[in-house]
Protein backbone atom coordinates (compact mmCIF):
# COMPACT_ATOMS: atom_id res chain seq x y z
CA UNK A 1 0.00 0.00 0.00
CA UNK A 2 3.06 2.32 0.24
CA UNK A 3 3.46 2.61 -3.42
CA UNK A 4 -0.65 3.79 -3.79
CA UNK A 5 -0.35 5.95 -1.21
CA UNK A 6 3.60 7.75 -2.50
CA UNK A 7 1.18 8.19 -5.79
CA UNK A 8 -1.46 9.52 -4.56
CA UNK A 9 0.77 11.97 -2.18
CA UNK A 10 2.70 12.99 -5.48
CA UNK A 11 -0.71 13.66 -7.14
CA UNK A 12 -1.74 15.73 -4.20
CA UNK A 13 1.31 18.10 -4.08
CA UNK A 14 0.88 18.23 -7.82
CA UNK A 15 -2.48 19.25 -7.53
CA UNK A 16 -3.16 16.72 -10.36
CA UNK A 17 -7.22 16.26 -9.43
CA UNK A 18 -8.12 12.62 -11.35
CA UNK A 19 -4.99 11.95 -9.97
CA UNK A 20 -5.92 12.53 -6.30
CA UNK A 21 -9.23 11.18 -7.05
CA UNK A 22 -8.37 7.67 -8.62
CA UNK A 23 -5.44 7.92 -5.62
CA UNK A 24 -7.65 7.99 -3.07
CA UNK A 25 -10.35 5.82 -4.38
CA UNK A 26 -7.54 3.03 -4.67
CA UNK A 27 -6.19 3.81 -1.04
CA UNK A 28 -9.60 3.71 0.48
CA UNK A 29 -9.90 0.10 -0.76
CA UNK A 30 -6.48 -0.53 0.71
CA UNK A 31 -7.86 0.65 3.64
CA UNK A 32 -10.95 -1.68 3.99
CA UNK A 33 -9.01 -4.64 3.01
CA UNK A 34 -6.69 -4.76 6.24
CA UNK A 35 -9.63 -3.66 8.36
CA UNK A 36 -11.32 -7.63 6.82
CA UNK A 37 -7.74 -9.53 7.11
CA UNK A 38 -7.90 -8.22 11.07
CA UNK A 39 -10.95 -9.90 11.49
CA UNK A 40 -9.62 -13.14 10.64
CA UNK A 41 -6.71 -12.30 12.06
CA UNK A 42 -8.40 -11.36 16.42
CA UNK A 43 -10.14 -14.87 15.62
CA UNK A 44 -6.71 -16.71 14.54
CA UNK A 45 -5.56 -15.80 18.00
CA UNK A 46 -4.84 -18.07 20.26
CA UNK A 47 -5.09 -16.31 23.32
CA UNK A 48 -7.83 -13.75 24.83
CA UNK A 49 -7.30 -10.46 25.60
CA UNK A 50 -8.05 -11.97 29.67
CA UNK A 51 -6.26 -14.66 29.85
CA UNK A 52 -3.10 -13.03 30.60
CA UNK A 53 -0.24 -10.32 30.88
CA UNK A 54 0.65 -11.58 26.77
CA UNK A 55 -2.71 -12.05 25.43
CA UNK A 56 -4.05 -8.10 27.06
CA UNK A 57 -0.67 -6.87 25.21
CA UNK A 58 -1.75 -8.32 21.93
CA UNK A 59 -5.19 -7.14 21.79
CA UNK A 60 -4.29 -3.96 23.20
CA UNK A 61 -1.28 -3.59 20.42
CA UNK A 62 -3.64 -4.95 17.61
CA UNK A 63 -6.71 -3.13 18.83
CA UNK A 64 -4.46 0.04 19.04
CA UNK A 65 -3.36 -0.42 15.69
CA UNK A 66 -6.84 -1.85 14.22
CA UNK A 67 -8.35 2.12 15.51
CA UNK A 68 -5.21 3.83 13.38
CA UNK A 69 -6.68 1.87 10.65
CA UNK A 70 -10.33 2.54 11.08
CA UNK A 71 -9.41 6.62 11.65
CA UNK A 72 -7.19 6.73 8.50
CA UNK A 73 -9.91 4.94 5.86
CA UNK A 74 -12.92 7.16 7.84
CA UNK A 75 -10.34 10.71 6.39
CA UNK A 76 -9.58 9.32 3.74
CA UNK A 77 -13.19 8.18 2.87
CA UNK A 78 -14.68 11.72 3.79
CA UNK A 79 -11.38 12.87 1.36
CA UNK A 80 -12.90 10.97 -1.44
CA UNK A 81 -16.15 12.03 -0.84
CA UNK A 82 -14.79 15.83 -0.88
CA UNK A 83 -12.40 15.53 -3.72
CA UNK A 84 -15.65 14.21 -6.51
CA UNK A 85 -17.67 17.89 -5.04
CA UNK A 86 -17.15 21.02 -6.00
CA UNK A 87 -15.01 20.95 -2.79
CA UNK A 88 -12.58 19.17 -4.24
CA UNK A 89 -11.28 22.02 -6.59
CA UNK A 90 -9.60 23.90 -3.24
CA UNK A 91 -6.02 24.13 -2.51
CA UNK A 92 -6.14 22.72 0.74
CA UNK A 93 -8.07 19.98 0.12
CA UNK A 94 -4.42 18.80 -1.98
CA UNK A 95 -2.81 19.69 1.56
CA UNK A 96 -5.34 17.38 3.24
CA UNK A 97 -4.49 14.52 1.03
CA UNK A 98 -0.97 15.11 1.58
CA UNK A 99 -1.45 15.36 5.35
CA UNK A 100 -3.55 12.14 5.30
CA UNK A 101 -1.03 10.27 2.36
CA UNK A 102 1.79 10.90 5.40
CA UNK A 103 -0.56 9.59 8.53
CA UNK A 104 -0.94 6.14 6.07
CA UNK A 105 2.95 6.04 6.32
CA UNK A 106 2.74 5.95 9.95
CA UNK A 107 0.03 3.37 10.37
CA UNK A 108 2.12 1.23 7.70
CA UNK A 109 5.25 1.94 9.44
CA UNK A 110 4.56 1.62 13.13
CA UNK A 111 2.69 -2.04 12.12
CA UNK A 112 6.49 -3.25 11.50
CA UNK A 113 7.68 -3.53 15.20
CA UNK A 114 4.01 -4.70 16.44
CA UNK A 115 3.85 -7.50 14.07
CA UNK A 116 7.57 -8.13 15.07
CA UNK A 117 6.43 -8.27 18.63
CA UNK A 118 3.87 -10.04 18.33
CA UNK A 119 4.46 -12.73 16.35
CA UNK A 120 8.43 -13.24 15.78
CA UNK A 121 9.83 -12.48 19.20
CA UNK A 122 7.92 -14.71 21.21
CA UNK A 123 8.87 -17.55 18.62
CA UNK A 124 12.46 -16.29 19.24
CA UNK A 125 12.06 -16.13 23.09
CA UNK A 126 9.79 -19.57 23.40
Amino acid sequence: SLIPNQLVKGAARAQGLGRTRLGLVIMSVFGIFPLILRVFEFRALNVLWDSNAYGSIVWTLLGLHTLHIATDLADTLVLTALMFTRHGHMVRRFSDVNDNAVYWDFVVVSWLPIYGLIYWFPRLVG
